[in-house]
């Protein structure tokens, strides 16, 4: 299936949330432009902050079961840059819907959290948007 010229293949490689295995992560293309009008530096040196994220390298938590009515079933990760910009936490919003045109997973969004006061390395707010805390490295 040939994918749309709306979307915009990000071409990163990371870790399935669902399996553990190495793929590709891809991007709508109007997702791509909304995270980089709001985290413009995760862009700019996205192999320091994006793509240890995706890789949960050398720590991270997936966190599975998303609330959001249009994104049910998705999955989080949360990552803790080394030397961010500012303290807390890069959450991951990501989703493989049976009718999405890409082969693996899709960013749906990326926002910057603080922690959780009571569990470190978790986005504050976690309980609201996920069902918990899947696995973690």
């Amino acid at each position: 299936m040939a994918v749309p010229k709306e979307h915009h293949p990000f071409g990163l490689e990371g870790i399935h949330p669902a399996t553990r295995e190495k793929c590709n992560f891809y991007m709508d293309e109007s997702d791509y432009f909304e995270a980089l009008l709001d985290t413009p530096w995760i862009f700019d040196d996205y192999k320091q902050y994006l793509s240890p994220a995706l890789n949960l390298d050398p720590h991270g938590i997936v966190f599975h079961d998303l609330k959001r009515e249009e994104f049910r079933g998705g999955w989080g990760i949360a990552y803790m840059p080394n030397n961010a910009p500012q303290p807390g936490v890069l959450l991951v919003f990501a989703n493989q819907p049976e009718t999405s045109p890409f082969p693996g997973p899709t960013i749906i969004g990326i926002e910057w959290r603080e922690e959780d006061k009571e569990n470190p390395g978790f986005p504050s707010q976690w309980k609201d948007d996920f069902g918990g805390p899947l696995w973690s490295q």
